[in-house]
C-alpha cells in the first residue's frame, strides 16, 4: 500500500535549508527543507518474498502475519523518550503504518505530541491514510522559530483531523503534496502562518478548522502570520499551487492577511468561511495577490463568506475586508467594520465580478475602489454601495449585525427597489433567490 514512509520529525528549515537563525518576513518566507526525508526514508514492502526455486513444488506455506487493520491506535511518546538521534514519533507512526490496511486510520489517544513529519506516505484516491484526533490530541512545538506541528511533504491521498496544533513556526505545513485534506482541526498560537500550502501541492480541502492567534514571533518587534497561506510569495511564477477548496472556516485574530493567495495560482474556492478581528500587516483579510502579469483566469472565486472587524497595524498598513489582482468572481459575502476599503481592485488585467454583497460600516478610503490598473470591474446588486446598480444602507436596516443576524428588516426590505435578475440563484444563507423580486445584497430576504 505504502511506497515509502518517513515520518521523522525534523525541524523545518530556511529557505537555506538550516532553521533560520533570526526571523523573516512574509515577504521572504522560510521554506522547510525539499531534502528531507531523502535518506530517512524507510521502504515498506508491498508483498512478501517470493520462493525462486525451480525444482520443488512446496505446500502453500500457512500466513502467521496477523491481517490488517481498519485502525490502529497509538498514544503520545513519554516525555525524553527520544535517544540515540531517533525519534520516538517516527518508530511509533512507522510501527503503525506496517499494521494499517488500505482507507484505515491512525487514532491518536489523548496527549501532548511532539511535531510529526510525514515525507512520501503515498496511499490512493479510494483509500486515504487517516490521522485521526479528539479532545486532548495535541502537536505542540517548543519554539516559535521552528518546526511546523504537522509537516506533509511529497505525499498523497492523506486526512488530518481533530487535531490541536500550536507552538510552532508553522502549525500544519503542505509542501508538494496532492489529495490532502484538512478538516476539523484547531491550529493556534503559532509563530508565523498556521496552516500553509505551497510547492505544486494540488487537489486540497481545508475545511472546518478553527485558525487563529498567528503571528507570535515578531520580527522587529511587528508580529506577521496569516491564517492559510497558499503559494509562494515570489515574482515569476515558481509554485504552481492548484485545486484548492477553503471552505467553512472561523479564522480570528491573525496578525496579517486571514486568507492570501499568492501567485500563480489557480481554481481555488473560499466558500463559508468566517473571519473575524484580523490585524493586517500588508493588505487585507482576504488577498489574492497574484501574477499582474498574467491576462488567465485563475478560477478564483469568494462567495458566502462573513467578514468582520478588520483594521491595519499602523497608519501605513491597510485594512481591507478583500484585496484582488486578478479574475475572481466575489458573491454573498457580508463585509463589517473593515477600516480602510471594502474591496480594492489594483490588478493590471483580469475582471472583478463583485454581485450581491453586503457593506456595512465598512471603507474610510471607499467600499468598492478601482485603483485603475487596468483591471475591469462589474458590480451590481450590492447593498451598502453608492451607483445605480447597487444600494446604499445603514446599520437599522439589518435584524442585528453585531450578533451576526444580517438579514434585512421587513421596513428595510419594503424601502429598497428590486433589482434585476444576475443569475445568483442562492444567498448568504442558502435560500432560494427570486429571479423577479430580486433584493439587494447578501441575504435575499428579512
Amino acid at each position: 500500500m505504502f511506497l515509502a514512509v518517513s515520518t521523522i520529525a525534523a525541524a523545518c528549515g530556511s529557505d537555506v535549508i538550516a532553521t533560520p537563525d533570526a526571523p523573516e518576513s512574509s515577504q521572504s518566507q522560510p521554506a522547510i527543507s525539499p531534502s528531507l526525508g531523502d535518506t530517512d526514508a524507510v521502504s515498506v514492502p508491498t508483498t512478501a518474498p517470493q520462493s525462486t526455486s525451480s525444482t520443488t513444488t512446496a505446500e502453500p506455506a500457512s500466513s502467521t502475519e496477523p491481517p490488517l487493520l481498519e485502525s490502529v491506535q497509538i498514544s503520545a511518546p513519554p516525555a525524553g523518550a527520544a535517544a540515540n538521534g531517533q525519534d520516538p514519533m517516527a518508530i511509533i507512526v512507522e510501527q503503525a503504518l506496517t499494521q494499517l490496511a488500505p482507507g484505515g486510520s491512525i487514532e491518536f489517544q489523548p496527549g501532548v505530541y511532539p511535531p510529526l513529519t510525514l515525507t512520501g506516505l503515498e496511499a490512493s484516491p479510494n483509500a486515504p491514510v487517516r490521522f485521526v484526533g479528539g479532545p486532548g490530541v495535541e502537536f505542540r512545538g517548543e519554539s516559535y522559530d521552528e518546526d511546523a506541528g504537522i509537516l506533509i511533504q511529497d505525499s498523497s491521498h492523506i486526512e488530518i483531523s481533530g487535531m490541536s496544533v500550536s507552538g510552532s513556526l508553522w502549525g500544519i505545513y503542505i509542501q508538494n503534496s496532492s489529495g490532502v485534506s484538512i478538516v476539523n482541526n484547531d491550529v493556534s498560537d503559532v509563530g508565523q502562518e498556521a496552516i500553509r500550502v505551497k510547492d505544486g501541492s494540488s487537489n486540497i480541502i481545508i475545511d472546518g478548522n478553527r485558525v487563529a492567534d498567528t503571528g507570535r514571533r515578531t520580527e522587529n518587534g511587528i508580529p506577521n502570520g496569516e491564517g492559510i497561506y497558499i503559494g509562494t510569495g515570489t515574482p515569476g511564477g515558481v509554485d504552481h499551487v492548484s485545486n484548492v477548496v477553503i471552505s467553512n472556516n472561523i479564522i480570528e485574530r491573525t496578525a496579517d492577511e486571514a486568507i492570501d493567495i499568492k501567485r500563480p495560482s489557480s481554481n481555488i474556492t473560499i466558500v463559508d468561511n468566517t473571519i473575524s478581528d484580523v490585524v493586517t500587516n500588508t493588505s487585507g483579510a482576504i488577498v489574492i495577490h497574484l501574477n499582474n502579469e498574467d491576462s488567465t483566469d485563475p478560477n478564483i472565486s469568494i462567495e458566502r463568506n462573513v467578514i468582520h472587524d478588520v483594521t491595519r497595524s499602523s497608519e501605513f498598513r491597510d485594512g481591507n475586508c478583500i484585496v484582488v489582482q486578478a479574475t475572481v468572481r466575489i458573491v454573498n459575502n457580508v463585509l463589517h467594520n473593515c477600516q480602510h476599503r471594502g474591496i480594492y481592485v489594483r490588478g493590471v488585467n483580469g475582471v472583478a465580478t463583485i454581485l450581491h454583497n453586503t457593506f456595512l460600516n465598512t471603507g474610510s478610503v471607499g467600499v468598492i475602489v478601482d485603483e485603475g490598473l487596468g483591471m475591469e470591474m462589474m458590480s451590481e446588486n450590492n447593498l451598502g454601495v453608492a451607483g445605480t446598480d447597487n444600494a446604499l444602507a445603514n446599520e437599522a436596516m439589518f435584524r442585528n449585525p453585531d450578533q451576526g443576524d444580517y438579514r434585512l428588516s421587513p421596513d428595510a426590505v419594503e424601502t429598497l427597489d428590486s433589482a434585476r435578475s444576475l443569475g445568483v440563484r442562492e444567498d448568504l444563507l442558502g435560500s432560494a433567490r427570486s429571479l423577479t423580486d430580486v433584493t439587494y445584497g447578501a441575504v435575499e430576504a428579512g
